[in-house]
């Protein structure tokens, strides 16, 4: 009898979590701050197998935690309703920051996925769908294309992207035009994606193509740009990129051309026009597979890592770019001989005034598990830290109108109450156990 009690204990302790430790080293994983912690989803481990596991970094389980503890303290969490693993998404937290919203990807083989838009909430840990979206009668997944959220709406604003399509489906519709590309074959590659802005409203659930929106690429597709979206000016701003001449039909093997960082575009939210801005300073080499975060001053983009060929990461690891100026400069980080500092295909976090680097390669097929931690608090002077220190009123970038701030929502304080009375009864049945 005690035996079946003490199984049943660790089922109800294992039900979710198990214990910390090194996660699996990774690249292109999925990562965002989320009730409290660190989420990362899926990515590709050694051997190009994906991966279809959620892990959890609590980065506030004390007041202060060097890299080596947060490097170690990785938990897997075994979510409700899993999801197929899946990398090169469009990916979002909600304003609330219980929600991760992911749309597109593809698996290890670069095929397209059957429940294309999935949401995690870790509130609940659960996943949940939205509904998919569709260009024309394709099915496919679109990959490598980028999401922000419209200020003070709840809105996300969809643009870029390639498809992978999963059959030979004819014809294909292209910014309104259909056409019957040549040599479709099942889990091929076209680079059409959101090729406009495209919209979806969380609460409704409903897509909007913006036919009203002015300023994107009229001559090429885009794919593999980032975008950052700044409230008080009320503005999403677009950088990198690669473009691909647009041809009717489409065809492969068009020369695609990387996109310098010398001009960046921004939209406006209140007319959706696309404006070109010219970029001065110590300009960013051509790159793609980077980062880029939006610092806690709301003006100031931090763009880390990248690559110029997918093989090789470039020296150059760390620029920032001052959104009213328009001015880049480099970071000027001093990092440890210890620490691989050029990566790739990586992920950048920010919490509280740091961030954190994570995950990635340095030569496109190895992982990496080590982690970066970046002081952000100065934009003026980023360094590294050796130890991440909560404070008790930190500041993140406003979205929404509103501070990311770290107190606990109802929802999750109903999982940590959840947890407690879990050990409780654990403890209670224990006592009972040892009369």
């Amino acid at each position: 009898m005690k035996s079946i009690i003490t199984s049943a204990l660790l089922l109800v302790l294992n039900a979710s979590y198990t214990l910390a430790a090194t996660a699996p080293a990774r690249h292109s994983s999925q990562c965002t701050f989320l009730v409290n912690k660190i989420f990362c989803f899926s990515g590709i481990a050694g051997g190009n197998i994906l991966l279809s596991d959620m892990i959890a970094l609590n980065v506030h389980a004390k007041n202060e935690m060097s890299a080596t503890e947060l490097t170690n303290g990785w938990d897997t969490i075994t979510p409700k309703n899993p999801v197929k693993g899946r990398i090169l998404g469009q990916g979002i937290h909600d304003a609330k920051r219980t929600k991760l919203y992911l749309e597109g990807g593809v698996d290890a083989n670069n095929s397209p996925l059957a429940d294309s838009f999935v949401v995690y909430d870790a509130a609940i840990n659960s996943w949940s769908t939205f509904p998919d979206y569709k260009i024309g009668n394709i099915s496919g997944s679109i990959y490598n294309g980028t999401v922000a959220v419209i200020p003070s709406t709840n809105k996300l604003a969809f643009y870029g992207g390639s498809t992978a399509l999963s059959g030979a489906v004819l014809p294909i519709s292209i910014d309104g035009t259909m056409v019957s590309p040549v040599g479709v074959m099942p889990h091929q590659h076209y680079p059409f994606g959101f090729n406009n802005l495209t919209l979806f409203d969380v609460g409704t659930q409903k897509w909007e193509h913006v036919s009203t929106a002015t300023g994107f690429g009229k001559d090429f597709f885009v794919e593999a740009l980032h975008s950052v979206s700044v409230p008080h000016s009320q503005m999403i701003y677009y950088l990198g990129g690669i473009h691909t001449p647009k041809m009717n039909p489409p065809k492969h093997g068009v020369k695609k051309t990387q996109v310098d960082f010398n001009t960046i575009n921004g939209l406006s939210v209140h007319n959706y026009a696309l404006t070109s801005f010219k970029c001065t300073g110590e300009i960013p080499t051509q790159r793609d597979h980077q980062t880029v975060t939006l610092l806690p001053d709301n003006n100031t983009v931090m763009m880390f890592g990248g690559s110029k060929d997918s093989r090789m990461p470039l020296p150059d690891n760390c620029h920032l770019l001052d959104l009213n100026s328009k001015v880049w400069r480099r970071c000027g980080l001093t990092l440890p001989n210890t620490i691989k500092p050029s990566r790739f295909k990586h992920s950048a976090v920010l919490v509280n005034n740091h961030v954190f680097i994570m995950f990635g390669t340095e030569d496109g097929s190895t992982p990496l598990t080590d982690m970066i931690i970046l002081d952000v608090s100065n934009v003026k002077q980023i360094k590294h830290v050796e130890q991440y220190k909560n404070t008790l009123s930190p500041s993140q970038p406003k979205q929404n109108g509103k501070g990311w701030g770290w107190k606990k929502s109802k929802s999750e304080s109903d999982v940590l109450y959840v947890t407690m009375v879990q050990y409780a009864v654990v403890l209670v049945v224990l006592s009972f156990l040892a009369v």
